[in-house]
């Protein structure tokens, strides 16, 4: 609260119930981030609608319109204002639903909230009906209207009404390349539907429906890239209740750009830390510096086992076993460049959590065990290993250092009570990282230990990178102790998690 309104208030506010209005704006102000927001809201609407062709029709970057059509199942006229009303849904009745999502959107928050920021229609004719049915945010009577089967809604003027909001927009490049990324990312979980988009007048994209495995190719070919689809192999793998299926990329075919990252969950695309630390774990030490890995995968598993309910933007999970789903991914992706005749490198070495012990890829068995090589329970930083020789031995359960030898700088070799022992200590690390990361998604820890730098390190970044919020992105990296800023197309980095400490900040 300003000084001035503490002066014309001095004594305390009561405490009343906000306009509905108000509150729908700011509900709108968790969902709906930019224009991109609210095609991902209609869209995944079309899509639990039961749609088989979807078109997106934009201008100026979603800014000025965004209208999406579908064929789906439409809405009754009696449910069409009801459509626009806050937490309002008809995908939930219960808390057992909740506890079983099988929609994409379920909360009821979006439409009220898109109406709540710009000038909106919906229109709405369902199967078999001879008239369809229209309101807008200027009168919320439903109107008889001319409209083929399925629903239509048009937004306008996005954030006409906030222009506090608006001032934070991007360019209309900017903000249509977001449009564009999340069609792209929708219709690379939804094959079985045809997508149009449009900005301008002009078409970028017309995509048939792709049921068939040729079909599905020429569309990841369109969308994701050739080059991707001649280096990617194709994975199913299933066990424990959960199948991952979809394209991984080669360590040896890793791109500069880490826009071809794809991860879905039961069709749901998902930026959630557990998969994502899975992933990094199995390149790790694969690609060269400054490159990503190119992957398009699905994970499907039992809804009960995963709740989607924890951010407004149903981006982010959490899983009742995190262990067991990491370990899955990591380990299906490890199966396949075997398969695909990958070469291993020592950085594909597991171990199982549970065990302790220490597993060897093996083209011809999987995961094998070395039974001989127990790991031990230390907790050792491993990028400092190279540079500090007082780590070899000085963490470990040995009586003298002279009963432990580094191999490799990588693998110790040591004695304890007559038993031999071989250590992986990269396998050690990246376990002291699952741990960390698996407190900090259930929320245990809120942010990673950080320790400043000496002086502050510069990182560039592509024109592409320059598309992201650059706020959400210092939150996030906050998270995991790494304080930044951006200048002039630089990242400058002031401190970096201490679970990084030696290691190259780029």
């Amino acid at each position: 609260m300003s000084s001035s309104l503490l002066q014309q208030n001095p004594s305390p506010r009561r405490i009343r119930q906000l306009p509905v209005q108000l509150a729908n704006q700011i509900a709108a102000g968790e969902v709906i981030e930019r224009p991109a927001s609210v095609v991902k809201e209609l869209v995944e609407n079309s899509i639990d609608a039961a749609s088989s062709q979807i078109d997106i029709i934009v201008e100026r970057g979603g800014i000025q319109l965004i209208q999406v059509s579908d064929n789906g199942s439409g809405v009754a006229a009696d449910d069409l204002v009801m459509a626009l009303a806050p937490h309002a849904t008809s995908k939930i009745y219960s808390l057992e639903e909740l506890n079983q999502i099988g929609s994409l959107g379920f909360r009821g928050e979006a439409l009220a909230s898109i109406a709540s920021i710009s000038r909106m229609t919906l229109q709405s004719r369902q199967v078999g009906e001879s008239m369809g049915w229209m309101v807008s945010g200027s009168s919320l009577e439903p109107k008889p209207c001319a409209t083929p089967e399925g629903c239509r809604i048009a937004v306008s003027e996005l954030f006409f009404n906030t222009p506090g909001r608006k001032r934070f927009l991007r360019t209309e490049r900017t903000e249509f390349l977001q449009i564009e990324a999340m069609v792209r990312r929708l219709a690379l979980s939804h094959f079985e539907i045809a997508f149009l988009l449009e900005h301008n007048g002009k078409t970028i994209f017309r995509l048939p429906i792709a049921n068939t495995d040729e079909q599905r190719l020429q569309r990841i070919g369109q969308l994701f890239g050739k080059p991707f689809m001649k280096a990617a192999m194709q994975i199913r793998y299933e066990a424990a209740g959960m199948i991952i299926s979809g394209w991984v990329g080669s360590p040896d075919h890793a791109i500069a750009q880490s826009d071809r990252q794809y991860f879905y969950l039961n069709g749901r695309g998902m930026r959630d830390k557990v998969i994502s630390h899975a992933i990094r774990h199995v390149y790790h030490g694969k690609i060269t510096e400054g490159r990503s890995p190119a992957y398009l995968l699905n994970l499907q598993i039992d809804p009960g086992q995963v709740d989607v309910n924890v951010h407004p933007t149903k981006h982010e999970a959490r899983f009742r076993q995190g262990r067991m789903v990491h370990d899955f991914i990591a380990t299906s992706l490890l199966r396949a460049f075997e398969e695909g005749s990958q070469s291993p490198s020592v950085d594909s070495h597991l171990v199982d959590v549970e065990t302790g012990e220490l597993y060897l890829p093996s083209a011809a068995q999987g995961r094998e065990p070395v039974q001989s090589g127990r790991v031990s329970e230390a907790v050792v930083s491993y990028p400092t290993v190279a540079h500090n020789r007082r780590a070899e031995g000085a963490h470990f359960r040995a009586s003298g250092e002279e009963q432990c030898r580094l191999i490799a700088q990588r693998y110790l070799l040591f004695i304890d009570a007559g038993e031999h022992y071989l250590s992986d200590l990269q396998a050690l690390y990246l376990r002291r990282v699952d741990e960390a990361f698996t407190q900090l998604a259930s929320k245990v820890i809120k942010r990673l230990e950080s320790q400043p730098l000496l002086f502050p390190a510069r990182v560039n970044f592509s024109e592409f990178d320059f598309s992201v919020d650059e706020c959400e992105m210092i939150k996030q990296l906050a998270t995991y102790g790494i304080e930044a800023q951006f200048q002039d197309k630089m990242l400058i980095l002031r401190t970096l998690p201490q679970l990084l400490d030696g290691a190259d900040h780029q």
